[in-house]
């Protein structure tokens, strides 16, 4: 098995993954700025500890949202080094923030493939194929 066929899995599932966080992100953010602007919503909770889960549910979704906007295309784009054989810090870092919870409310689907590829970086020989300029992933037989 080569190289590139190590990699070839995480970093399509890590492709994957960033996609439909990115699909997520649109649609909580959407719903969350439709949600404060509609004119007809029902008033909010009077009870305090009500008050504190309206707003601060509200608050934190809102934050996972804004803040998958920007880590999904990060988690593709690192996936493509990892493809290309390119950029090893960035790759782990893409690999990285799939693992995070606050990179994306589909964050039971994103903790094995981020761990997945964590794991497979790892490797010695995955990190040595690994160039620092523009070439491609070197086809080196994995042992």
């Amino acid at each position: 098995m080569t190289i590139s066929k190590a990699v070839r899995a995480p970093a399509l599932a890590m492709v994957i993954y960033g996609v439909l966080s990115e699909i997520t992100a649109l649609f909580v953010n959407y719903a969350a700025v439709r949600m404060l602007l509609d004119p007809h919503r029902p008033p909010p909770p009077t009870n305090g500890d009500e008050q504190l889960g309206y707003y601060g549910g509200g608050a934190v979704l809102f934050v996972i949202g804004f803040i998958s906007l920007f880590a999904a295309p990060f988690i593709v784009y690192g996936a493509v080094q990892i493809l290309n054989g390119r950029n090893y810090p960035i790759a782990r870092y893409a690999a990285l923030a799939t693992l995070l919870p606050l990179a994306s409310c589909l964050f039971i689907v994103g903790f094995p493939i981020g761990a997945w590829a964590m794991t497979v970086l790892s490797r010695p020989d995955v990190r040595n194929s690994f160039s620092d300029d523009e070439s491609s992933i070197r086809e080196n037989d994995v042992p």
